[in-house]
């Protein structure tokens, strides 16, 4: 069994170094990519004449899947200017135009009744400028979304949740360039948001989201007054990820 996995690992990884350089290929069919683990552990287990009880087959799939997807932006809910979306919309950047600019993901609502879920997004070009991360409903904002009292979202120095702004000096999304991590979970009511890789392991906690909006909302970001320039991109990612740096993401 230990030989069979350790060659599927070297497979694996040399199948995710030739689609180096490309995020779209990662995710680019999960159910091929299913079938193909399933399909390596079949043939391997004929050849060595073992049996995979259905239990270990499942979680050696799931432990080598690769379950993320890049996501797109709406061009019906966000500013109506001062964004631009590119990459078929996978990316969206804020253009030289003054005040603030909200756009939310380009998915349905949230179907599950429990669990969590988890997002990744990533920003360069920021130049410390002001961001919000954040979730809300499926509707059109003013260009101040953050202000809506249907968002929870946090910045470098404000947070938001249930109706009430609140002022914090966790800094550590005063960034050029980073990750920042959105984990909502549905049975809690909450959303919990991390910068990936920070050295201090900080996580700011958004408690007593209405239940009909964590099980409706969709992630939602506006991009500060001076932002000019930055970009920013999306993924879905496995909860267990969760702060964690991956590869090739």
């Amino acid at each position: 069994l230990s030989t069979s996995l350790e060659g599927m690992s070297t497979w694996l990884f040399k199948k995710s170094k030739d689609k180096k350089g490309s995020k779209q290929n990662s995710v680019r069919d999960s159910n091929k990519s299913i079938l193909i683990v399933h399909g390596y552990l079949r043939k391997q287990a004929n050849v060595k004449k073992i049996l995979f009880p259905k239990d270990i087959l499942d979680l050696i799939t799931h432990w080598y899947h690769i379950s993320f997807k890049h996501l797109k932006f709406s061009a019906i809910y966000c500013s109506n200017n001062g964004l631009q979306l590119l990459d078929n919309r996978k990316c969206v950047k804020k253009l030289e135009v003054r005040s603030n600019k909200y756009v939310i993901a380009d998915i349905p609502p949230n179907q599950y009744e429990s669990g969590n879920i988890c997002y990744r997004a990533y920003i360069k070009h920021l130049k410390e400028k002001w961001f919000v991360f954040g979730l809300s409903p499926i509707k059109h904002f003013a260009d101040s979304s953050y202000a809506d009292p249907t968002f929870y979202g946090l910045s470098y120095n404000m947070k938001w949740c249930p109706h009430k702004t609140v002022v914090h000096t966790q800094s550590f999304l005063k960034r050029d360039e980073m990750c920042v991590d959105l984990l909502i979970n549905i049975e809690e009511k909450s959303l919990d948001i991390c910068m990936v890789n920070d050295i201090n392991q900080r996580i700011i906690k958004l408690n007593d989201i209405p239940k009909d909006l964590i099980k409706s909302c969709v992630p939602h970001f506006n991009f500060g007054d001076s932002a000019f320039n930055a970009e920013l991109r999306l993924a879905q990612i496995p909860s267990e990820w969760f702060g964690k740096s991956i590869e090739n993401l």
